[in-house]
Order: C-alpha cells, then structure tokens, then sequence
C-alpha cells in the first residue's frame, strides 16, 4: 500500500509541475540608458507572485502564465 500510494504522489506531483510549465518564456536584458548593464534588478509578473532578478550581464528569463503579462521591474 506504501509503494502505490507514493507512486501516486509522485504522479500528481509530476502532473502538477508540467501544467505549472504551461505559459510563455520570456527572456531579456535590462540596461541603462548608456547601454550598461543592470544588475540585481527585480522583475516581477504584475498581480502574482512569480520573479526573478536580473543576472551580472543584467539578462532575465521568466516564465509567464501568457502574452497578456505585464512585467514590472
């Protein structure tokens, strides 16, 4: 009973995170006006709890839940 059980955790789990993938991938680089790069800037999907920060080359990568996203750094 212990196995089946787990095997079905492991299932509703796996299903979750693929649905959780569903969305649009949105990739960027923020920069000052002079063409530098930003670092450690906050970029976050308006109206839900989903963000990331900028990297040392001031890049981000995101996945959002659709085209119609607004993001707010």
């Amino acid at each position: 009973m212990i196995k089946r059980t787990g095997l079905i955790l492991c299932a509703c789990l796996c299903t979750l995170s693929l649905f959780a993938q569903n969305g649009v991938r949105v990739t960027g680089t923020v920069t000052e006006a002079s063409g530098e790069a930003l670092i450690g800037v906050n970029i976050i999907v308006k109206g839900i709890r989903t963000g990331v920060i900028t990297d040392i080359d001031g890049k981000y990568d995101i996945q959002v839940p659709g085209r119609d996203a607004v993001l707010v750094l």
